[in-house]
This record gives structure tokens, C-alpha cells and sequence, in this order.
């Protein structure tokens, strides 16, 4: 790969300065508790390095920190590369895409659901849209941010007067009880839905491109048996309980009527995956829900943090091991401060959390995941060459 500089792998190396330098292998150096050992210390690209810190606590956290003006881009990886087709390791997914490194992203869900909670953006296209409520790590104008990223969908009957609206309450999304979405190839093959679904099958060629679309659609047909499959040039509406009635009465009244797909969302927007909770806000702890165990409890944990100079950190903390006890989200705020972040959001995390990067062999995974091995989840969060991207 280009620009990729040989690893500083010091490992046991670390291990035997340390215990040259303070006879026990203690060692006070910055905030670090005394007795911390450097585990590896890698160059993985120009600006990118990586590093393992195991602390007394015990505790063991692994950070990829991309510098300033580091020639790299970030990129969203779906499983399998498409939503609702099962999920994938984060190491398979870092390697399907050339990644310098990966973390999870997105929770899912549910315990057993394939399709990730809140909105997926890649290189400006929605590939799914956000869920109300949800807070976001996005890119938009080239900053990175968190925050609910507000939009709308809906299809226009054009007529005279007035155009005959159907609002959309999903791209690529689960489907409401009442509701209705949308779902084109980046969700499957397939819709996925039961028999009985009302399925409105478009033409609609062009991509989601974020800041607002308005694309001509054409029906090519209506179904209710179910697993509508989705055209490659288009795209499947799906309705279901009194979506399904709006759905088929809208339908049937303009079926020989010109149609436009709009779609509304931040402009800008280059990136977007999900997470919660916000942590730190311009260099202050944000109000965490101190009646939440997932907060004060002690857990694995993936992190991303960032400042306003242009330092991306993407942090793992392995938990419920002897090595590593993990940490609240109190610590989690802590430690993104102490690393130099002004900014940051908790990912998924538990026995999600995985962190891998390029080595000699490939792909490596460079954390010890809870369950004692690698989870598959949705998505991951990579940090890409330019060619890659």
C-alpha cells in the first residue's frame, strides 16, 4: 500500500525497557498510572500510528490516532455490503476494503437483528436513513460532528395543482408497524418482507445523493405476496398495516401519473454512522443519565474522539477480563481527554467492540474481544487510503 511505513513493534521489547528502566516495570510518564506498560507502539501510514496501553487497574485500551493532514479518508463498511445481509467481523470487513484500520460502528437494532440503529452515510450517499432520536458522528463540510441529522422522503404524484404526496417513512430502514419505506439494492436482493406486504416495485436509476434529491420515478408494478426483489435499477416501496392501505389506494389512483422521489438531508454530508452517547462537547464532559447502567457500569468499550486542530482518535477498551476490568462512561469521557480529544461519542461496545489494523500478515485484530472472539456486527468505521475510499 502506498505511503505505508514499516511497524515499530515493540511488544515484549516495550516490556523489557520499562522493566530495565524501573527494575519492577513501573514507570510514571505523563497521566499514565505508574506500572503502565507500552504494548506496541506501530506506524501503520504517513500520520497514522497506533499504540496499547495496559494500565495497573487493570486495564487495556488500544488507540489508532490519525494526525493532521494525514492522507487518509474515512469510510462507513456495511456487512457484506448490503444492510439486511447478515452481519461480518470487523477484521473481514477492514481487509474487504484495504482499510489501514477499523472499529465497530452502529449498534444493531436488536441482540439478533442484521440491520444497524440510525443513519449510514458513504461518500454522500444515504444509505440509511436516520432514526428519530439518534444521534450521529457525521462528516459535513469536511468537520467532524455529532448530532441528529434531520430529513425527509416522500413521492409526488404530479398533477395539475396540487401534487398527490406519499410520505416515506424509511430508507433501507426496518419497517414500521404503520409505515411505509423505501429500500433500493444497498438494503438486499430482496425486500425481506412477509406475505401480505403491499410492495410498489419503481424505476428509480439514480443514487441517494445527500443535501436533497428530486428524481424522476416510474411504477413497474404492485404485489402483495412479499419479497419484492429489488430491480438494480430501482427501487421498492414497502407498506404495511394502514401503510399498506395508504400504500395501495395511492397506487391505483396514479398509476398512469408522472412520479418524483424526494429525498431531504444536510448538504455537505460525506459520512454519517450512529452512536450515543455524545461525550465530550469542545473540550467539556457532556450530562451522561447517571440512572443508565450502560453508563456507570463497567463494560468494553469502542470510542471515537477528535479535535478542532484535525487528530481523529479511534479507541477500544477491552473489559469483563483479567487484563482489562473496561470502563464506565465517566472513564470513557476521562480517557478521550487525557488522549487530547476536545470532542467524542461512544460506538457500540461490550462484546462488539474490536479494533483491527494493517500488518505483515494482512489484517490483524489487535484487541482481545469479550466473548472470545471476534463479533459480527453491521458496521464498522474505517480509516482508508484515498484510492480506497
Amino acid at each position: 500500500m502506498k505511503n505505508r511505513r514499516p511497524g515499530r513493534r515493540l511488544g515484549l521489547l516495550a516490556v523489557l525497557v520499562v522493566l530495565l528502566l524501573g527494575g519492577s516495570g513501573r514507570a510514571a510518564v505523563g497521566d499514565h498510572q505508574p506500572g503502565w506498560q507500552l504494548l506496541a507502539d506501530d506506524v501503520l501510514w504517513d500520520r497514522v500510528d497506533f499504540r496499547i496501553v495496559q494500565e495497573p487497574d487493570p486495564l487495556r485500551y488500544h488507540v489508532l490516532r490519525v494526525h493532521p493532514g494525514a492522507p487518509v479518508r474515512f469510510k462507513p463498511v456495511v456487512s457484506n455490503g448490503r444492510l439486511a445481509f447478515g452481519r461480518e467481523t470487523v477484521s473481514s470487513m477492514c481487509s474487504r476494503v484495504g482499510a489501514i484500520g477499523c472499529v465497530n460502528a452502529n449498534f444493531a437494532i436488536c441482540p439478533t437483528c442484521n440491520t444497524p440503529h440510525g443513519a449510514v452515510v458513504r461518500k454522500h450517499q444515504l444509505l440509511q436513513s436516520p432514526t428519530d432520536h439518534q444521534y450521529q458522528l457525521s462528516i459535513v463540510d469536511g468537520r467532524l460532528q455529532t448530532g441528529e441529522i434531520p430529513w425527509s422522503a416522500r413521492i409526488e404524484a404530479v398533477r395539475s395543482g396540487a401534487p398527490d404526496v406519499l410520505h416515506i417513512d424509511g430508507v433501507n430502514s426496518p419497517l414500521p408497524r404503520d409505515g411505509i419505506v423505501l429500500r433500493n439494492r444497498h438494503y438486499g436482493a430482496t425486500t425481506g418482507s412477509p406475505e401480505g406486504t403491499v410492495e410498489l416495485v419503481l424505476r428509480a436509476p439514480t443514487p441517494l445523493w445527500v443535501g436533497g434529491v428530486r428524481q424522476q420515478v416510474a411504477p413497474v408494478r404492485l404485489v402483495t405476496d412479499g419479497n419484492a426483489r429489488i430491480p438494480a435499477g430501482g427501487a421498492v416501496l414497502s407498506g404495511r398495516g394502514m401503510g399498506a392501505h395508504v400504500l395501495w389506494a395511492w397506487a391505483w389512483n396514479n398509476a398512469r401519473v408522472p412520479m418524483d422521489l424526494v429525498v431531504h438531508s444536510p448538504r455537505g454530508m460525506e459520512l454519517a454512522v450512529s452512536g450515543h452517547p455524545t461525550l465530550l462537547v469542545a473540550g467539556e464532559r457532556t450530562a451522561l443519565d447517571p440512572a443508565d447502567p450502560k453508563v456507570y457500569q463497567l463494560h468494553p468499550r469502542t470510542l471515537v474522539g477528535w479535535d478542532d486542530l484535525g487528530s481523529v482518535w479511534f479507541v477500544v477498551v477491552d473489559g469483563r477480563q483479567p487484563h482489562s476490568r473496561g470502563i464506565t462512561l465517566y472513564e470513557a469521557q476521562d480517557l478521550l481527554l487525557k488522549l487530547g480529544a476536545t470532542h467524542g461519542m461512544n460506538m457500540d461496545g461490550g462484546g462488539s467492540s474490536a479494533i483491527t489494523t494493517s500488518c505483515e500478515i494482512g489484517w490483524c485484530l489487535r484487541n482481545r474481544p469479550s466473548d472470545g472472539r471476534e463479533r459480527r456486527v453491521g458496521v464498522a468505521l474505517a480509516v482508508v487510503p484515498p484510492e480506497r475510499w
